[in-house]
């Protein structure tokens, strides 16, 4: 799936409210010349509030939060890479919280603020990016 730019998120939710040890991997790449970001989102409910980690097309800041309120865990920088897929995973397994991208873990936490909830993926207002291979793995 490839969105295109508007000026509103881009969103895609799947799942139950009830999951609640489970992995989102997928496979995502910024389009060339665009500024924004991309979330996957793990143990949301329908209001997409819960688990989110992001990736940064302009700076490569990669973190990992609790929405809302904004509650900052944990971040890494990540390189740049436009035009190119790069490998996301978000897991979720008792408290720990972790966030890797091509294998990497960018950041991670030990928090029970939600025990279950929705999987989900979205993209910034006025960005472009392409997501593909999503898979859910109950751990």
């Amino acid at each position: 799936h490839c969105n295109e730019a508007s000026d509103s998120w881009s969103a895609f939710k799947f799942g139950s409210e009830d999951w609640s040890d489970y992995s989102i991997s997928l496979k995502m790449k910024f389009l060339k010349d665009t500024k924004g970001e991309v979330e996957t989102q793990i143990r949301i409910n329908m209001d997409q509030h819960g688990y989110r980690a992001s990736i940064n097309s302009s700076n490569g800041r990669s973190s990992l939060a609790f929405y809302p309120p904004y509650d900052f865990f944990d971040g890494s920088i990540a390189p740049i890479k436009k035009d190119e897929w790069r490998e996301i995973q978000l897991t979720a397994s008792g408290n720990n919280i972790k966030y890797f991208i091509d294998g990497q873990v960018v950041a991670k936490v030990k928090d029970g603020k939600r025990k279950n909830g929705l999987g989900a993926f979205s993209v910034a207002p006025n960005t472009e990016a392409c997501v593909t291979d999503v898979v859910v793995n109950n751990i």
